[in-house]
């Protein structure tokens, strides 16, 4: 194991967890940015750090040469140390918080508003009559694992993808 890598990915899941904490603690979670796009915004700044690993290695510790197997290893060593800390606090995160601001979601005129698109799509399946069950379930079905298996489940793809596209770009083999 690399242990700049390893070192990246420490400093990567640090910065993770300052982004989502200003996220929460300024009560942004639950609007559009918050809600939507700031996982993905989180996955996507692995990026930067695979890169200077990958190319780290590639420049000082094998004298410009990379082989693709090599440099996965290394982009996918920042992805398997940001998993671990970041399942943590996942989880951590979501008992903290995240359990009373879905429970507030699930209670709010935004689900409510969603619940009534539906019923108006699809009047067959869904009235106003259901929403009081549907929410309830809803928030009885709330668990930090959950939270941490659908986070990490995005993470892992578009970090393996990340990781193999980089390769893919910045492998050289010795002439």
């Amino acid at each position: 194991m690399n242990k700049r890598a390893l070192i990246l990915g420490i400093i990567y899941s640090v910065c993770v967890i300052i982004y989502k904490l200003i996220i929460i603690l300024s009560g942004q979670q639950l609007t559009n940015f918050g809600f939507y796009y700031s996982h993905f915004i989180s996955v996507l700044m692995i990026i930067p750090f695979m890169i200077i690993a990958i190319k780290y290695v590639r420049d000082v510790e094998n004298g410009g040469f990379i082989t693709g197997r090599d440099a996965m290893k290394t982009g996918l060593t920042i992805f398997g140390v940001s998993v671990i800390i970041l399942s943590c606090y996942t989880y951590i995160e979501f008992i903290w918080k995240l359990q009373e601001i879905s429970v507030q979601y699930y209670n709010g005129p935004d689900y409510l508003e969603y619940l009534n698109r539906m019923a108006k799509a699809n009047p067959s399946k869904l009235n106003p009559g259901m929403f009081r069950g549907i929410i309830d379930e809803n928030i009885a079905a709330l668990s930090p694992m959950k939270a941490v298996t659908a986070k990490l489940f995005s993470f892992f793809l578009l970090s393996f993808a990340f990781s193999f596209i980089i390769t893919v770009f910045m492998k050289r083999r010795p002439a």
